[in-house]
Parts: structure tokens; sequence; C-alpha cells
């Protein structure tokens, strides 16, 4: 797929090749952002099960001091399959 254009581009990996509902879409046509479904059931465990600390959790300012905190703990985050492949230029973000 060429890569340079001027909106984001998607594709489905092979493994998902006959889901087109999981391609990105926008939920109205001023959405800043694009809408990812969940390839594959996904458990995301609560932080705040996994410390029991809310609030410490609640006090948290910035990634930092959650990185600290899930490295403190021996978390690691949970990654979400969404079957996507995701091709954008300069100035768009997912």
């Amino acid at each position: 797929m060429e890569m340079f254009h001027d909106r984001p581009r998607f594709e489905l990996i092979s493994k998902f090749a006959d889901e087109p509902n999981l391609l990105p879409t926008r939920a109205t046509k001023n959405s800043a952002g694009y809408d990812f479904v969940v390839a594959q059931d996904t458990i995301v465990p609560s932080y705040q099960k996994i410390f029991n600390l809310v609030d410490e959790i609640s006090l948290l300012a910035n990634f930092n001091e959650m990185s600290e905190l899930t490295k403190k703990y021996n978390c690691r985050p949970t990654l979400v399959p969404t079957g996507v492949k995701a091709y954008l230029p300069e100035g768009y973000y997912l």
C-alpha cells in the first residue's frame, strides 16, 4: 500500500482479512479520530484491582508516575489486537 497520502489509510492484517467490520471508521464526518474495534476478546485487568491502591492511583499525575508504579508491581501493559495496519501522513495520530 502506498504510504504517501493526505489522509490515513487502513489495511487488515492477513489473519483478519475476512473481517471488514474491523476497519476503523469515524462516527461523524468531523470526528477528530477513528474508532477501532477489538479483533479478539481480550481481558484488560483493572490497575486498581491489581495494585489495590485506589488512593495512590487516583493521585497519579502523569504517565511517568504510572510507569514507575507498574514497574514496582511488575505489571505489563495489555496489548489489544485490532487486526489493522495503519498508514498515517504527518500530523495524524492514533
